[in-house]
């Protein structure tokens, strides 16, 4: 039961986020962990739950009180650094998104040499698209 719960949070984490599946299953090992020492200790299944998902509410509004917008490209490219720690890469995906927008489609595939290439396609205004270098 425990493998198949860590299993279904990676998966919401990861379809709602992209990111912190590893995060997420890091934090749901501790509290199981927990709240299976209480329950040992003689605390309630059902309240254990509860002071659960009342935390859960309190952390996820706490956190929508220090979230703020993306603004620029530099911030962009700082988040990105934060993820794969190259500069070059995370300013050519600021890049990227800075023209696609926060919502765009983007991709990525190795490249074949060793230096990272960027190449995106703009849709004009019609039906057809053009690449853009």
């Amino acid at each position: 039961m425990g493998a198949m719960l860590a299993r279904h949070v990676a998966c919401s984490v990861f379809e709602a986020t992209g990111d912190g599946s590893a995060t997420a299953v890091a934090l749901l090992q501790g509290l199981l962990h927990q709240a299976h020492r209480y329950i040992a200790a003689g605390a309630s299944p059902a309240l254990v739950g509860q002071g659960i998902t009342s935390a859960l509410l309190r952390v996820v509004d706490a956190l929508e009180v220090r979230a703020r917008p993306i603004e620029s490209r530099a911030e962009l490219a700082r988040v990105a650094l934060g993820v794969v720690h190259d500069h070059a890469l995370s300013a050519m995906i600021a890049e990227v998104v800075e023209s696609v927008g926060l919502e765009g489609p983007c991709s990525s595939k190795m490249p074949e040499e060793l230096s990272p290439a960027l190449f995106f396609a703009l849709p004009r205004r019609g039906s057809s698209e053009r690449a853009a270098t």
